[in-house]
């Protein structure tokens, strides 16, 4: 413990001595020190490569196990394309235009048939025995509706 330096206090001054030498004698390596450096530095990045390979791999393998599955999806999903997104919002599409050109078209049959009927049919006419006695039957809702519709449905064919 005595005198001694304290290193950061004269590494730089030790720096500048290394360096202020290795100016003025540059020294040639052996051949045989030139292999060692070689292979001291193939194998350094041959070390980094693999485990930059490894990792690269890695990922890969991670990012295919969620696309696998996001694909099977869950228990009650269905399995999907890579192009199923698109595919299903085709689809949604295709069915959105179908429903409004149907409503339109279903609207434009209510609105003939509606007035038609008034003009040829009085009120008292219009009353359905049968289907009056069907209601008061003891059916169940689900019953009476089903019966309400077809009985709507072969007036419309009728008209028609």
């Amino acid at each position: 413990m005595g005198n001694t330096p304290k290193m950061e206090k004269v590494k730089g001054e030790i720096l500048a001595i290394v360096r202020k030498k290795m100016s003025e004698a540059p020294r040639t390596l052996s051949n045989q020190t030139k292999a060692k450096i070689r292979a001291s530095l193939t194998s350094l990045w041959g070390t980094r490569l693999k485990w930059k390979r490894s990792r690269e791999k890695f990922l890969q393998l991670w990012a295919g196990s969620i696309a696998t599955a996001a694909k099977k999806g869950g228990i009650d999903e269905q399995e999907l394309d890579w192009d199923s997104y698109d595919k299903l919002k085709q689809e949604i599409a295709l069915l959105q235009t179908e429903w409004t050109a149907e409503k339109a078209k279903i609207h434009k049959k209510k609105s003939a048939v509606n007035q038609v009927s008034s003009q040829h049919q009085r009120p008292w006419e219009k009353l359905d025995l049968e289907f009056a006695n069907g209601l008061r039957q003891e059916n169940s809702l689900a019953d009476q509706i089903r019966f309400a519709k077809n009985r709507r449905s072969e007036q419309m064919l009728d008209q028609l």
